[in-house]
């Protein structure tokens, strides 16, 4: 069922500074139905979490037009509720399907898949330079596909072909693939048309109003036909130019001033522009009164040239003024917007448009045999695969799903999800995320996640998010700087009145002597000068540019940054922890030995040198506890052998058993989870599973529980997978011998699993994760511990005696290290370093640190491989790489301090330039005309947005600079001295072909 409560990202145009935010924000309070409102002012979103029930989409549309913001492209649904019905959306051109013939589809559509279908939509749209239908059709992705909608659709057109116009295409709309589309033309804040008008008129005004009345050739033209009058060729010329602009260029700026005021009590930079340019131009038309009037009164007294020339450049000077604030404004606004631009430009590199758009189209196929020979194939819209369906990989292809290789090998690159421009080869099991690009080789995918829960568009999602002003309102500098903004405009009109009445007090008791070709001219290019030198959109700029800057130089790194809060929170941080198993260690690569209850043998699979080693040793049933890769015949001898009373299944072969394991952790990310699939996958090549799911396997706390059925006699199998924990859990039959073991091995800080078939344990499986300390850990901690005093700690489920090697090892005092506590002692450890006022960023693996990563001040997950990272902390580090912590923490002192200079320069330039344009140095003749004033304001926006841009130079990694030994693959304990004669040996030939397969490949 489809829930009430939605939430929508629209790109909406002419969101120009923090006081649009504002605006749009204003709109929606009070409104019923309207939940919460983001904007991200840099990349012009609005992102807008309503009940559809109560407020519907198109209602926010016409409150968005009503106050002049339009939305850009189609609106695209961000809910992520795994239980919502799927939509596919298709283009439907007006100039071929009239409006009846739509009716005709839709109709079809609903007796073809009743019950399969949603609710279907129609809206007019443009797509492709054309005007169209967008229809919108919901589907339950586990009755239909999207891919059998289109075909449906195709086949009733043709055999509709009399009723329905001939030209029959109609187009897929991928509205995910369109948000990664750049716009056509610049149409965010000013369009190149209108600049080169603003280029023009300005060139203009400064030939005929400050460079012709200065050369004497020309004066006899500016008074011409009559000298005796004010109203010459020359000055009508001007008025008429002057309205065209304040028309062209200032009707935009007066009707939004007018309406933020009037409806929601606020003021902006167009405020200021309004009241300076209609000040200057008001008082030329009183000039014109006035001197009309005075020389209607004086007609018998001939006035010479030079008189009646001044009163003509009185009255140019003001029509000067309002003409050039305007153009170069919109001049300035331009090139602030390209330097804004470079900014988004960051995000396209990131998500480069052209790689991400050149693979809208895959090959899906349909398969005749578990081997995956090839039967049919099909091109297929990315947007249109369905989870579980097949599609070929190929070179130069640019992966936009995420799933699982089942045949064939390729050579990979991925620097989008995983921030790493290391090759690497996938072949059979391995798991891919969206954004690799598939450089060599050939295969077949099939998908596990469709591309709306892709990891490459989750990335995408977070991003806009932390880069919208939500969080900011918990940012200290924003919050100062939202109070700040609803003040300075006011505060700048009550100054320019204060000039205006000052100076003329100061004319009028004539204490000062004002040289000027209009004295009373004075006050008012004093107040205007006021107006349109004082620059709100530096304070608005000075944060948000930093903040999308810094977020995708953090992306570049491979952090995903999540909520901008950090900015600060990061600079109080004083205590780090570090979770031990998949964080400080890497995820455990193979499985250490494979124990066949039934037969008590023991696969053991060891790692020498990259090569693997595969023996075969009995598994003896002793209550005397040993290691299985133990190879001591004294302690074999020792053991005293017991009578197992357990009913072992003997119709299931250790094939039959992989495969169980196969089926059941196919749909589960966890890393054990895709380990064991991997390893499914790679002991079953060339044979075919006889066992498929019953219903679909349960995730419980530590383990799997699931149902599954044998193709060949229809025998259902009841199993669970997990540790002692889960079997206990849920009441399955264990003889001691089997639990003292397994408790054994856990205490060796081993990673033991068992699975049963119908309550009876039939597999175990040993799993070593001690040994895989990732090589930077002991670097990155001593520059987090000696260069940036930090206080470090490391927690653990694991044993004292384990937690302390490693501990003393990487240079961590006793006294922070914890050992033998679950995520609930985690979670109360930093609720004591809260109370403690210590401000903690917790560092896990984002599986079972949820709830400490969720109670830190800052949670950081070190991998991106569930979606359960994406939720629960506030930072991802996508490249697993620990180094990225330290950057982390330089890149955010870095933005901070840009953000400081910013607003240092904000504020100083508003300082300098109010007293300059009062007019305070007067008498030591350093004044500026409202010209000056208001290209210096948008020159300051745009001096903001460089010094933002300045950080794309500077390095805040330290891996390369820091001067400490390499430190290799560090070991807790020694590799155990193996002998032949203690083993069976067991062909690997075709996983040695494979390893031979990959060395090739690299």
């Amino acid at each position: 069922m489809q829930s009430d409560i939605v939430v929508y990202d629209l790109t909406v145009s002419k969101i120009w500074c923090t006081m649009c935010s504002n605006k749009i924000k204003s709109s929606f309070e009070g409104q019923k139905g309207i939940l919460y409102v983001q904007v991200n002012v840099m990349a012009e979103r609005v992102i807008i979490s309503f009940n559809q029930l109560i407020i519907t989409l198109n209602q926010i549309k016409q409150i968005l037009e009503q106050n002049h913001f339009f939305i850009v492209g189609q609106p695209r649904l961000i809910n992520t509720d795994s239980n919502q019905l799927r939509r596919c959306q298709f283009f439907f051109p007006n100039s071929n399907f009239p409006q009846q013939d739509l009716n005709l589809i839709k109709d079809n559509l609903r007796q073809q898949y009743q019950g399969g279908l949603g609710e279907i939509q129609e809206e007019n749209f443009i797509y492709n330079k054309q005007q169209g239908q967008l229809m919108m059709i919901q589907y339950q992705p586990l009755l239909i596909s999207g891919q059998q909608i289109k075909s449906n659709i195709e086949s009733f057109i043709n055999e509709k072909q009399p009723i329905i116009h001939k030209n029959r295409s109609f187009f897929v709309y991928n509205a995910l693939l369109e948000k990664f589309k750049k716009k056509e033309g610049y149409i965010e804040i000013i369009t190149y048309r209108k600049f080169i008008l603003a280029i023009i008129l300005s060139v203009q005004f400064l030939l005929f109003c400050s460079i012709m009345p200065h050369i004497d050739y020309y004066n006899p033209f500016l008074s011409y036909p009559h000298e005796e009058s004010i109203f010459s060729v020359y000055l009508i010329v001007i008025f008429f130019m002057t309205s065209f602009t304040l028309i062209i260029f200032g009707t935009p700026i007066y009707r939004n001033a007018y309406q933020l005021f009037f409806k929601y009590k606020m003021f902006n930079m167009d405020t200021l522009l309004t009241l300076g340019s209609l000040a200057a131009f008001s008082m030329s038309l009183f000039l014109i009164i006035v001197y009309t009037i005075e020389g209607n009164q004086n007609q018998e007294e001939k006035m010479n040239q030079a008189m009646q020339l001044e009163r003509i450049m009185n009255i140019i000077h003001d029509l000067e003024s309002a003409g050039l604030i305007l153009t170069v404004i919109t001049i300035g606004k331009y090139f602030e917007g390209k330097a804004k631009q470079t900014i988004l430009d960051m995000q396209n590199q990131i998500f480069p448009q052209d790689q991400l758009l050149k693979t809208p189209n895959v090959l899906k196929v349909q398969v005749k045999n578990q081997d995956y020979d090839i039967n049919v194939q099909e091109n297929c819209d990315i947007s249109l695969l369905e989870k579980g369906d097949l599609i070929i990989l190929e070179k130069g292809m640019k992966l936009l799903l995420d799933g699982v290789i089942v045949k064939g090998t390729v050579v990979v690159i991925d620097s989008i999800c995983y921030g790493q421009d290391d090759r690497f080869s996938g072949s059979l099991g391995t798991r891919l995320k969206s954004g690799a690009d598939i450089l060599e080789g050939s295969c077949i995918f099939q998908i596990e996640q469709v591309i709306e829960s892709s990891m490459l568009f989750q990335i995408a999602e977070q991003l806009n998010l932390a880069q919208s002003e939500r969080e900011s309102k918990d940012l200290g500098i924003s919050a100062m700087l939202q109070q700040l903004s609803q003040r300075f405009v006011l505060g700048v009109i009550c100054v320019s009145l204060l000039v205006f009445f000052v100076w003329t007090f100061l004319i009028g008791f004539e204490i000062v002597e004002i040289d000027e070709y209009c004295v009373w001219c004075f006050p008012f290019e004093r107040s205007i000068s006021i107006l349109v030198a004082s620059c709100p959109c530096a304070l608005g700029l000075a944060v948000p540019s930093v903040v999308i800057i810094t977020l995708n130089l953090a992306l570049r790194s491979g952090i995903l940054i999540k909520k901008n809060t950090i900015f600060e929170l990061i600079s109080k941080v004083n205590c780090i922890i570090f979770d031990k198993t998949g964080t400080l260690f890497t995820k455990v690569d193979h499985i250490e030995s494979f124990t066949l209850l039934s037969k008590n043998q023991t696969e053991i699979c060891l790692k020498n040198n990259d090569q693997t080693v595969m023996k075969v040793k009995q598994f003896q049933k002793s209550l005397i506890m040993s290691d299985p890769i133990d190879t001591k015949r004294e302690l074999q001898i020792q053991e005293g052998q017991i009578q197992s009373n357990l009913k072992f299944n003997q119709t299931l072969s250790v094939q039959d058993l992989w495969s169980i394991i196969g089926v059941l952790e196919k749909d589960f990310h966890h890393p054990i989870a895709t380990l064991l699939f991997k390893e499914s996958i790679q002991r079953q090549i060339g044979k075919q599973s006889t066992f498929v799911l019953t219903d679909q396997p349960k995730l419980q706390k530590n383990g799997i529980i699931g149902n599954v059925t044998r193709t060949t006699d229809k025998t259902q199998f009841k199993c669970l997978i997990g540790n002692l924990f889960h079997l206990t859990d849920n009441e399955a039959i264990l003889e001691d011998y089997i639990i003292k073991k397994c408790q054994y091995l856990e205490r060796k800080g081993k990673t033991v699993i068992i699975m049963t078939i119908d309550s009876i344990p039939e597999v175990i499986l040993c799993l070593d994760n001690k040994t895989n300390l990732r090589p930077e850990a002991k670097a990155v901690i001593t520059y987090l511990r000696e260069k940036l005093n930090k206080t470090v700690y490391i927690l653990s489920g694991d044993s004292k005696k384990t937690v302390q090697s490693v501990g003393e090892y990487l240079g961590i005092p006793s006294i922070y290290q914890y050992a033998e506590i679950d995520a609930e002692g985690k979670k109360f450890i930093l609720k004591e370093l809260s109370k403690q006022k210590q401000e903690v960023m917790m560092i896990g693996d984002g599986l079972n640190d949820i709830l400490s990563l969720q109670e830190a001040s800052i949670g950081v997950a070190i991998n991106a491989k569930s979606q359960l990272n994406l939720m629960a902390s506030d930072v991802i580090i996508l490249n697993e790489n620990l180094w990225s912590i330290v950057s982390l923490i330089n890149l955010m002192k870095t933005a901070l301090k840009v953000i400081y200079i910013n607003l240092i320069w904000a504020f100083a330039y508003n300082l300098f330039m109010a007293p300059i344009a009062a007019g305070v140095f007067y008498g030591q003749g350093l004044t500026i005309s409202p010209m000056i004033s208001s290209a210096s304001m948008s020159l300051s926006s745009i001096i903001v947005v460089l010094i933002s841009n300045c950080m794309k130079f500077i390095k805040f990694d330290p891996s390369l600079s820091y001067s400490i030994t390499k430190i290799h693959k560090y070991r807790l304990h020694e590799e155990s001295n193996l002998t032949l004669d203690s083993y069976l040996e067991v062909d690997n030939t075709q996983q040695s072909v494979r390893k031979e397969s990959e060395k090739t490949n690299q």
